[in-house]
């Protein structure tokens, strides 16, 4: 079995990561992973900018983008310590 090494996660600035997606044997697969989520956002109807490598900062929408009181939410490549585990509470 492949360790899988790397995970996507997304979370809003200052606060622990909402979750992580299933874990990636390589960093270029969990960019990928970075990437397909940052496309589904798109479609929903999110503002996403940045790249699978640097990672996405997303907001839901323009009057978000543009409030200060309204925190980004972050897609990134993370490395993990241990392989991912698919039963551990994050």
């Amino acid at each position: 079995m492949q360790r899988k090494n790397h995970a996507v996660e997304n979370h809003i600035a200052g606060y622990m990561p909402d979750n992580y997606d299933d874990g990636y044997p390589s960093r270029r697969a969990a960019e990928h992973g970075a990437a397909e989520k940052a496309r589904q956002w798109r479609e929903e109807g999110w503002i996403v900018r940045g790249n699978a490598q640097d990672g996405y900062i997303a907001y839901q929408d323009k009057e978000a983008m543009e409030s200060a009181y309204s925190l980004p939410t972050y897609i990134q490549v993370i490395e993990l310590d241990e392989p991912y585990d698919e039963n551990a509470c994050w």
